[in-house]
């Protein structure tokens, strides 16, 4: 989960903490300790998933980990759990791992429209479509 630190284990990473740069897929993962063989950094926030890990320093160049990182996917509730067949309420999902950019909601069978700009990681807003009679 996001602001989770994570130890590395390998070589030649050296000492300077400013000489290396962490990256879980696109997120950058804040290194708060480097010796030349272990690395800590603490985890930023994404989506649900697995994701490859990057470690890049500055004189010696990139790496790629054979070990990738997972991103929990949970959902903890949904409010309101009923509504009316016509739909229109607007439905709060809550979890972790969301992408409000990408994630599909749906009801019965049906899309219910993501909230784009209210929604983040932790929070899906949506409107409820009308029943599809499932």
């Amino acid at each position: 989960p996001p602001e989770t630190e994570i130890r590395i284990t390998g070589s030649n990473f050296g000492t300077d903490i400013l000489e290396i740069s962490v990256m879980i897929s696109d997120t950058q993962c804040n290194v708060t300790m480097v010796s030349d063989t272990v690395l800590q950094c603490i985890v930023g926030d994404h989506a649900g998933g697995t994701f490859p890990v990057t470690m890049h320093h500055k004189t010696k160049g990139f790496a790629m980990s054979a070990v990738v990182f997972k991103y929990p996917l949970t959902i903890d509730s949904i409010h309101p759990s009923q509504g009316s067949f016509g739909g229109g309420q607007t439905m709060t999902v809550t979890g972790t791992g969301f992408n409000p950019q990408n994630s599909v909601v749906l009801v019965c069978g049906s899309k219910c429209a993501v909230n784009k700009l209210k929604s983040n990681h932790t929070t899906l807003l949506c409107d409820i479509p009308p029943s599809n009679g499932k």
